[in-house]
Parts: C-alpha cells; sequence; structure tokens
C-alpha cells in the first residue's frame, strides 16, 4: 500500500507521524540533560542558594522587614536560616527565621 500513495501522501503521512516523534525525542533530549547538569552541578548550587538565604537573613534583620512576606519556593528542606511548610513532595515554602 505505501508504494500505491502520491508523494504529497507520502509527506504528509511522514509529517504526521514524524514530528510528534521529533517532539518526544527533544522533550527526553532535554530531560536527561538537565538530569545529568543537576547531578553535576547540585553542590555548587546549594552553596549558591545558601548565600543567597544568608544575606535575605541578613537584609531582613537590617530593614526591619516581615520575614513572613518573603517566602521562598524550594525542592529541598536543608538548608540553615529557614522554617519550611511542606506543599508536596519535593516542593516546600520557606520563611526567613528573623
Amino acid at each position: 500500500e505505501i508504494f500505491s500513495l502520491t508523494l504529497f501522501q507520502e509527506i504528509l503521512i511522514l509529517l504526521i507521524i514524524g514530528l510528534p516523534s521529533l517532539n518526544l525525542y527533544f522533550a527526553w533530549l532535554i530531560t536527561r540533560r538537565k538530569n545529568y547538569l543537576g547531578k553535576k552541578y547540585d553542590a555548587d548550587l546549594k552553596i549558591a542558594v545558601q548565600r543567597l538565604i544568608d544575606y535575605g537573613i541578613i537584609f531582613i534583620n537590617q530593614k526591619n522587614l516581615n520575614p513572613n512576606n518573603f517566602p521562598i519556593k524550594l525542592r529541598h528542606d536543608d538548608y540553615n536560616g529557614l522554617n519550611y511548610e511542606v506543599k508536596g513532595i519535593n516542593k516546600y515554602v520557606g520563611f526567613f527565621i528573623k
């Protein structure tokens, strides 16, 4: 049956099957790359986030601000200087400790 199709029909079938397949392949590739880079730079990211939290605590104390007005959405709950509320699996909201 494939040999009896016209060129237009073959191109149409190729687009219908090929484009979603290509989209799924790119989604898989991007997810794989994000996971690899996330594992590679995990320690550096944790250090950078902890430094930002430390700076936020100093800033809130210097300006005498209400820490409840500045929630932070995080994926981990192992940072110092925050109180956490659990919003789901790997979903935390951190509030600065004053």
